[in-house]
């Protein structure tokens, strides 16, 4: 983690840190009519038809999942943003898990017949000893973020009889599924909503710490040019906004299997579940 002063996302005490991210915790455990993030996911998930939980235990990390396993070849896997990160731009969060998991709510949108599995980031809703608060800042987009989703997706390939994948990310999910799709051959495409394509260009334009320990999808570009994809960006969104995306799709052009939707008014936040069960329905 960088410590330039010219940077946000600093460098800082770690007791100090914990005690204000407890404090943080606990006004928002009031503010939220006493339920926790994980209280939230599971609230969403128990009347829904993603309602089975499912652990998965990949070495690196234990993932938190929901799913829906309809004995389907094709599986449709959801991967959630970066969550609750940061407090503040010099605050690090005790725990990542998202206040609104958009990741989720997007897979509780996809009504399609096949399979679905919606898998949160590591440390998400499972804080272990393993996690370090790296995992959610500097490494997020690490090879051993990436190695978990592999072990995860080869535990369903073989508890769910599935063969193939097309991965679906928000935020920074798109960029963990844009690291994953090109070291795999199963995946048949990928569907992005909000996407950091390009971290590096990402943390130049904000002025954050290098996200250091992090692989970029542009060392895979030659691979991805192969990989069919969607990409859905809000013309608004002021956290990842249309121009730091250019040095992706100046590596892996816009093209009749890459496509590219730009929503005029959409933010970062705005309902990407909403607009993205319209776009089913209508089999785009």
């Amino acid at each position: 983690m960088s410590a330039k002063n010219s940077k946000r996302h600093l460098s800082f005490d770690k007791e100090g840190a914990a005690r204000c991210a407890a404090l943080f915790m606990l006004s928002a455990f009031f503010l939220t009519g006493c339920q926790t993030p994980k209280g939230h996911l599971e609230e969403l998930a128990k009347n829904s038809s993603l309602n089975q939980t499912i652990i998965l235990e990949t070495g690196p990390f234990t993932l938190h999942g929901q799913g829906k396993n309809q004995n389907t070849s094709h599986v449709n896997v959801y991967i959630e943003g970066d969550g609750q990160a940061w407090l503040d731009p010099w605050t690090i969060s005790a725990d990542p898990s998202p206040p609104d998991p958009m990741g989720f709510r997007l897979a509780l949108a996809d009504m399609r017949p096949d399979s679905i599995l919606y898998l949160a980031r590591p440390c998400q809703y499972i804080m272990d000893k393993r996690c370090t608060a790296l995992d959610w800042t500097s490494d997020r987009f690490s090879q051993k973020a990436v190695d978990a989703y592999h072990h995860a997706f080869d535990q369903i390939k073989r508890t769910w009889n599935a063969k193939t994948f097309t991965l679906h990310g928000y935020s920074g999910g798109a960029t963990l599924a844009l690291l994953i799709a090109p070291q795999r051959q199963d995946v048949t495409s990928v569907v992005t909503f909000a996407p950091l394509l390009d971290p590096v260009q990402w943390a130049n334009y904000h002025h954050y710490s290098s996200l250091s320990g992090s692989l970029s999808p542009l060392s895979q570009a030659t691979r991805l040019n192969q990989i069919p994809q969607s990409h859905f960006i809000g013309l608004e969104d002021q956290q990842v906004p249309f121009c730091v995306l250019a040095p992706y799709f100046a590596a892996v052009p816009e093209s009749g299997t890459n496509l590219v939707y730009k929503i005029a008014g959409f933010t970062h936040h705005s309902d990407w579940p909403t607009l993205w069960k319209s776009y089913i329905v209508k089999g785009k």
